[in-house]
């Protein structure tokens, strides 16, 4: 013998059906005219961020992040190339024997 049990069916009343419908359709409307708003020329008060004036500041004025500026030799000259091409020449011929 079999029994077969049904579910009870809840009925939703009418009312806040309509609530909850007419709570959703509300809610897709206003995040449509947002988003529209959004897309045109024209700002939402409110949802842009405030825009200052930023004072021109020349370049080089600007501290370094990270290390401090390096203290560098100025490149060589050609004249310091060869003189240097020759020392080490000189040097390897003298490890060389």
């Amino acid at each position: 013998m079999t029994r077969h049990f049904s579910k009870p069916r809840f009925r939703s009343i009418p009312c806040v059906a309509v609530g909850w419908r007419f709570a959703r359709a509300a809610g897709a409307a206003a995040a449509l005219t947002l988003l529209a708003a959004c897309a045109g020329g024209e700002s939402v008060p409110g949802l842009t961020p405030p825009n200052p004036p930023v004072p021109q500041v020349p370049e080089n004025a600007f501290p370094t992040l990270g290390a401090p500026p390096a203290d560098r030799r100025e490149p060589l000259t050609p004249e310091g190339q060869a003189k240097l091409q020759r020392d080490l020449e000189r040097l390897a011929r003298t490890q060389s024997k």
